[in-house]
């Protein structure tokens, strides 16, 4: 490479670099400019209201037990 052939890749670099900065500060803009807004949170409490019975209903199925198939052959589910 010449000489002439450097300055002209350093040159067209910097250009690109300045032209760059401008165009991100367009369209990133500055902090200073954007406030954060930040929601206010409520504090936690040490009591828990009690729940619905809709939802929580004492009389319905328990996930948590555990269900026995009933005699034997209940392995073979698809055999005929």
């Amino acid at each position: 490479m010449k000489q002439n052939d450097i300055a002209a890749i350093v040159l067209i670099v910097a250009i690109a670099g300045v032209f760059s900065f401008f165009v991100a500060n367009t369209i990133i803009g500055n902090p200073k400019n954007d406030p954060v807004q930040v929601e206010d949170v409520t504090p936690i409490k040490s009591t828990f209201p009690t729940p619905d019975n809709r939802v929580f209903n004492d009389k319905s199925i328990d996930a948590t037990v555990e269900i026995q198939g009933g005699g034997t052959g209940s392995d073979r589910v698809f055999e005929n």
